[in-house]
């Protein structure tokens, strides 16, 4: 917890050396152990040090130990390791994360939406002609649309699921 605190509160260096200690001081196949993992990968990310970090969150998802840990951990061990690649701008390899995390969690949304941008992305598109240009930027909104319309969905879904207490008949009080 208090590794987490440091976190939290920018305090990386404190952080990691919570983290370390708490990994350190548990027995293997232990939750909190791959807890203390995930933290200490999430602090690395913050200090932009991102193959620490993926060596750390590799060590998660690719034990035995995996099996028993809660699928939806194991989608934000993926997602994680997504977002990662994004920030090297390595976006098939991000991509190919973003699925598993789907595949761990379906409901997991930011997942879905990173894979989606990911998949749009083209990192080696050579020079375009205004045309092309004009086309691109038509599927660049089209991507937008295509998120928002997403949200508003799911927005909507979560505002007709609200139950609402039943009416009382009587005199409106203006």
């Amino acid at each position: 917890m208090q590794g987490a605190w440091n976190w939290y509160h920018g305090d990386y260096r404190q952080a990691t050396a919570k983290f370390i200690n708490t990994y350190d001081s548990l027995e293997d196949g232990k939750l909190a152990k791959s807890y203390a993992l995930f933290g200490l990968a999430s602090t690395y990310i913050s200090l932009q040090e991102y193959d620490v970090a993926l060596e750390k969150l590799n060590k998660i998802s690719g034990g035995q130990e995996s099996e028993n840990l809660p699928k939806e951990f194991l989608s934000d061990v993926f997602y994680n390791k997504g977002m990662v690649f994004v920030l090297k701008s390595d976006f098939k390899a991000a991509a190919e994360e973003f699925k598993q995390a789907i595949l761990f969690d379906h409901e997991n949304m930011d997942a879905k939406i990173n894979l989606e941008l990911c998949l749009r992305q083209n990192v080696e598109e050579p020079k375009e002609s205004s045309e092309e240009n004009l086309q691109k930027n038509d599927s660049s909104s089209n991507l937008e649309k295509s998120i928002f319309e997403l949200i508003n969905q799911n927005e909507q879904e979560w505002w007709t699921n609200i139950e609402q207490p039943p009416k009382e008949d009587g005199v409106l009080d203006y």
